[in-house]
């Protein structure tokens, strides 16, 4: 429900969120990525649903780039914001968010069978591939918040691998 909502007022939130304050705007994001998280966690529909959770990860990918763009703007309206916890909360939740999608099952389409794999490329792509250009891309130009982010990280990697 949240990511057909989502899907639907896409341009409507993001206007609205622009038009918040600065330290609200990175809150509404922070909680728009945990929300997202949720989501990407939830099993709601069996594997076998194809389409509804291929629907659900390009809406994830969706949120991911659409907020990577958003604290990209941020970070150039907001220079000096940048170094808070603020902004570095959200930044290390959406990295974290990232982890996440590229660990999904849902997108490994390395291993469906053929007729799977050959009718989410055809129709999807690779999701995946897509998703870690995203991630590789972001953390080359956020080398300035490396080591603040760095700390942050390291439980979610830790996690991923339980």
């Amino acid at each position: 429900v949240f990511l057909g909502l989502l899907h639907s007022i896409d341009e409507h939130l993001w206007a609205m969120l622009r038009a918040e304050e600065p330290e609200q705007q990175l809150t509404q994001i922070s909680q728009i990525l945990q929300i997202t998280r949720k989501v990407l966690k939830l099993r709601e529909y069996s594997d076998e649903w194809l389409i509804l959770n291929m629907f659900k990860m390009t809406q994830i990918l969706k949120i991911i780039r659409r907020v990577n763009e958003y604290l990209e703007t941020f970070r150039s309206e907001h220079p000096e914001r940048c170094q808070e916890d603020i902004y570095i909360t959200p930044l290390a939740t959406w990295f974290i968010l990232v982890t996440e999608f590229l660990e999904s099952h849902l997108i490994n389409v390395q291993t469906f069978n053929s007729y799977k794999r050959d009718y989410v490329m055809k129709h999807y792509g690779d999701l995946r591939e897509e998703g870690l250009q995203i991630l590789k891309t972001s953390w080359e130009d956020k080398k300035a918040f490396h080591y603040r982010l760095i700390t942050r990280l390291c439980s979610a990697v830790l996690e991923l691998t339980n």
